[in-house]
């Protein structure tokens, strides 16, 4: 009888083990379709970040290109400017004033920073 009861116990005792053992297993793997899913998100977010930073690069250049086109722009408009000035209503241009026209671009900079936002050529 003695034998018995401690067999039963044993038996009550196994199978709160295993039932505590396959609730833990349950939540290993819950934790673990989680972490994957966290990593696939992490390298979804990098890819984006790689990308907008790429864009941002592009748009800098673009910028930067877009400065100097203005700061020559701004030279020529100035020499044009006191060239008129120094002789308004003279035949003969004055030193220094030739009749090149401004410089000309094969793409108009508007046109390249919406071309390069959008990947056109």
């Amino acid at each position: 009888m003695k034998a018995q009861t401690i067999a039963a116990q044993s038996d009550k005792r196994q199978r709160q083990f295993d039932k505590s053992l396959d609730e833990w297993k349950r939540k290993v793997a819950d934790l673990q379709s989680e972490l994957e899913v966290s990593q696939r998100d992490t390298r979804d977010h990098q890819a984006e970040v790689y990308r907008q930073r790429t864009q941002l690069d592009d748009t800098n250049d673009i910028i930067e290109s877009l400065k100097r086109e203005n700061k020559n722009l701004a030279g020529y408009i100035d020499t044009r400017e006191t060239c008129l000035r120094s002789a308004p209503h003279s035949v003969n241009k004055p030193a220094g004033c030739s009749s090149h026209p401004p410089p000309q671009y094969a793409v108009e900079p508007h046109d390249q920073y919406n071309a390069r936002l959008t990947g056109l050529p």
